[in-house]
């Protein structure tokens, strides 16, 4: 049984692209990124150290701005993995799938 497990995974990973892993990757990152937002939302500034929450707000305001630009790197990231898992799965002969086999049921 557990080797089958590990065929099974064996499998799965060969058949990951490098794209694949890097969009993975990518993708964890931005989370992290995310909670990282997340906790300075819920801090509670300190009025007595104005200066500390300025750089603060100021690294956050900076951050956001190269945000939106890491996002759209993920689109086209994402839009290359998909590209290429497409390519693996043409059949050959120029048949066509049916619903089921493309997973739109």
């Amino acid at each position: 049984m557990a080797k089958e497990r590990l065929k099974i995974k064996s499998e799965k990973d060969n058949n990951k692209t490098v794209s694949k892993d890097l969009l993975d990757s990518y993708r964890g990152a931005l989370y992290k990124v995310k909670e990282f937002f997340d906790n300075i939302r819920d801090r509670e500034f300190d009025e007595d150290n104005i200066e500390e929450s300025m750089k603060i707000v100021q690294s956050v305001l900076n951050a956001g701005d190269k945000l939106g630009k890491n996002i759209e790197t993920l689109m086209i990231l994402e839009k290359k993995v998909q590209s290429e898992e497409m390519d693996k799965s043409r059949v050959r002969g120029g048949a066509k799938l049916s619903m089921l086999e493309n997973g739109e049921i």
